[in-house]
């Protein structure tokens, strides 16, 4: 019979084997109950059919493979009214539709990936400068960008409803907001903005892009704004480890939209 232990450790299949040589053959599993430093640790040996019975037929020792992008969408950014359709039905959705919105915005016109996005903290924000401080993950040099008002004034009520907090977005509890969180509520804006494929929270960063070549602006400046890995390879040298300072008047015009028109729940 092929078993399948279940426990902290994930999963493990055993064929044909009694429990005392499961022990024996897999000792990362230790007695049923304990692991390796003696505490308690949930532990079932379970049949392998009675497993894919109440998974619904999905057998999790063997996941289906990964559907290519270019089967479930057939391009991976949004355009301007699509960005504009996705925020708006964030802002009907659930009791946070201040914070989710926000979030959209400031992820699309600031090119964050979702990890930059859930670890801005407050310092990063200066709302009587209206400058971003974006610290960019992958090796990427820390950047100031300029904040527009729609922007401003959407931090600027975020940032009360939460004045002792280190992070900008935070759940309910006060903690900071996790990236798989927000890839849950931009995939139920998407559902609900019925933008007819799945939306992942990278589509924003790759919509910035969009935009700014879209509008004819140079591919270096674009690369800089986004800090793009091609980017860094010239011209900036990373040995400076220098802040860069985006200029405000090149980005004023596509910054426009969507929204210098405030949003309805951006208030």
């Amino acid at each position: 019979m092929s078993l399948v232990i279940v426990g902290s450790f994930g999963l493990v299949e055993v064929r044909n084997q009694t429990l005392p040589k499961i022990v024996d053959d897999h000792p990362e599993i230790g007695p049923p109950g304990d692991d390796a430093s003696g505490r308690s640790a949930p532990c079932a040996i379970i049949p392998r059919h009675t497993l894919l019975h109440h998974s619904g037929g999905r057998d999790p020792m063997n996941p289906p493979p990964k559907v290519p992008n270019a089967d479930r969408r057939s391009r991976e950014y949004l355009t301007l009214a699509e960005i504009d359709r996705l925020i708006a039905a964030a802002q009907h959705l659930g009791r946070h539709d201040q914070r989710d919105a926000t979030m959209i915005l400031l992820a699309y016109r600031h090119g964050l990936r979702v990890s930059e996005l859930v670890e801005l903290r407050r310092e990063q924000v200066d709302l009587r400068q209206g400058l971003l401080h974006v610290r960019r993950r992958k090796n990427g040099l820390p950047s100031t960008h300029p904040l527009r008002g729609p922007e401003l004034r959407a931090l600027n009520k975020l940032l009360r409803e939460y004045p002792e907090n280190a992070y900008v977005f935070v759940s309910e509890r006060g903690a900071p907001m996790t990236a798989a969180t927000f890839r849950k509520l931009l995939a139920r804006a998407g559902d609900a903005a019925k933008l007819g494929m799945p939306i992942h929270p990278h589509m924003l960063r790759h919509s910035t892009g969009f935009k700014l070549a879209n509008d004819g602006q140079d591919t270096r400046a674009i690369q800089l704004y986004l800090w793009h890995k091609i980017y860094r390879i010239q011209p900036i040298t990373r040995s400076s480890r220098r802040t860069v300072s985006m200029p405000s008047g090149w980005i004023d015009g596509w910054m426009s939209l969507p929204g210098n028109r405030d949003l309805h729940a951006i208030r």
